[in-house]
């Protein structure tokens, strides 16, 4: 499950969380690796963070098979 966004300011941010955790699911790894965060604010730090811990789980599952 993608992280929620709560903040009342930001929702638009949850439909990064959300497409991020769709390619994911759907297995599109380029996709994910690819995905463009733009901007320095404290949530487009967080979608790059996820974006880069489910590149993460990724490599670390690939790894152990």
């Amino acid at each position: 499950r993608a992280p929620v966004v709560t903040s009342a300011a930001n929702p638009h941010y949850q439909k990064h969380f959300d497409r991020l955790f769709d390619l994911a699911k759907a297995g599109d790894w380029d996709g994910v690796r690819n995905y463009e965060v733009k901007g320095s604010n404290s949530y487009s730090k967080m979608v790059a963070r996820y974006r880069q811990d489910l590149l993460a789980v990724h490599a670390a599952l690939e790894a152990a098979t």
